[in-house]
């Protein structure tokens, strides 16, 4: 049973999803075609409880912490998360360049920790953003070992979208390079996403044999056809199967260990 209200209450909270941070009860109302009745009692619960802060200023409103809170309460508790603190930063450390852990949600990744080495400005853990799964490096690993019947329906519901020139738009050439990736361990993203930015990738497992999220890192394009691709690469699948035998999982053929 769908709940109106909770819908509508959702679809205001939805509207901070883009670049504005700051909106009024007209703009909510212009964008959900709502009366300002309406929206101004919605948006009043979701101040009360925290949800959305109003400025007095400008009388305009912005998330509030209330999100914040149960975003890293959500975080904390994720398993992926739990099991890859140490090893990421262990290999953060080790190679000296920032490693993320992404989870499949959505039909997109989220990232749900940002690990940096120690030594550089800051080494906070943080969680976000959301990225498209086809192009990204965590994304493509992941893609690559799912099901053969959710990839295809992933990729039938999908518009692959052009974000550089280097983005697989292709759905032929994506499978193929979903095909390979699976074969060799890990996933290569060619400045797919932002131009001067190579991705590595490579994916954890859970106990079943699933694919519970990737871990990644990333090269400068001077970097992407030389042997440290190799060497970044194999450290990071290395990490990512300590990752998986820690979440309980056990491969076919045991000797085929990165340990």
């Amino acid at each position: 049973m769908r709940i109106q209200s909770l819908e509508r209450a959702i679809s205001i909270l939805n509207l901070f999803r883009s670049t504005r941070n700051t909106l009024g009860i007209s703009d909510m109302a212009k964008a959900l075609n709502l009366a300002k009745t309406t929206v101004h009692g919605l948006v009043s619960t979701l101040e009360i409880n925290g949800f959305l802060n109003k400025d007095p200023a400008t009388r305009k409103y912005r998330l509030g912490f209330a999100l914040y809170e149960l975003g890293s309460i959500q975080v904390s508790h994720i398993e992926i998360n739990q099991h890859s603190a140490i090893p990421l930063q262990n290999l953060a450390n080790q190679i000296d360049r920032i490693c993320r852990i992404g989870i499949w949600d959505r039909d997109s990744i989220f990232v749900t920790m940002t690990i940096q080495p120690q030594g550089h400005e800051s080494t906070q853990r943080q969680f976000g953003p959301r990225l498209p799964g086809y192009c990204t490096a965590l994304g493509k690993v992941i893609l690559a070992n799912i099901s053969a019947s959710d990839q295809r329906a992933y990729l039938d519901a999908t518009e692959l979208i052009a974000y550089t020139p280097n983005t697989i738009v292709d759905r032929q050439t994506l499978e193929n390079d979903l095909e390979r990736t699976k074969e060799r361990g890990f996933s290569i993203s060619r400045q797919e996403v932002l131009l001067h930015q190579v991705g590595l990738g490579a994916p954890v497992m859970m106990s079943g044999g699933e694919v519970a999220g990737a871990i990644s890192t990333r090269l400068n394009t001077e970097e992407q056809d030389t042997e440290l691709v190799t060497t970044i690469a194999a450290l990071l699948m290395q990490t990512a199967h300590r990752i998986s035998l820690e979440m309980g999982y056990q491969p076919m053929d045991m000797t085929s260990s990165y340990a």
